[in-house]
């Protein structure tokens, strides 16, 4: 889910900064 994904980027990553196995 973008949502929860989002969620956890922020909190160690910006939302652009995401791991490639997060944002896939």
């Amino acid at each position: 889910d973008e949502e929860a994904n989002q969620m956890l980027s922020r909190s160690y990553r910006p939302h652009w900064a995401t791991p490639v196995g997060s944002n896939a």
